[in-house]
């Protein structure tokens, strides 16, 4: 995850932050083919005070990703708090797998589309 700021006409790098150190590809035949049983964020915004990510909690559930497809019971239902700096603040269990995830950039409030069992929008006061 990078963090950059706009200045003038060109973007300026503030922090990158690698979590996964081990490179998740392999070259072959000049052509770059990535390892798609673990996935990174599944979804990505920015509220008040945090960075937000939709993301699989591997420590509690290592799943192989590439056997997920369109099962949507599948889908993580881990959000990961990042303050502005880039640091992990705090992971939150939404208790539902999630789809998509929306903040108000004014509030810390969170949307989520999510499946419980049929397809809801919750809000979260994070």
């Amino acid at each position: 995850m990078a963090l950059y700021k706009k200045e003038n006409s060109t973007f300026v790098l503030q922090w990158e932050r690698k979590v996964n150190k081990e490179k998740n590809y392999t070259i072959a035949d000049d052509r770059v083919i990535f390892d798609r049983k673990i996935v990174g964020a599944y979804d990505v915004c920015m509220s008040k005070d945090y960075i937000i990510t939709l993301e699989r909690d591997r420590e509690k559930e290592p799943v192989d990703e590439s056997t997920v497809g369109r099962n949507i019971s599948k889908c993580p239902h881990t959000l990961f708090l990042y303050d502005y700096n880039g640091n992990l603040l705090k992971i939150v269990d939404i208790g539902m797998p999630a789809i998509r995830i929306v903040a108000n950039r004014k509030s810390n409030t969170l949307y989520a589309i999510g499946v419980d069992p049929d397809y809801v929008l919750a809000k979260y006061e994070l």
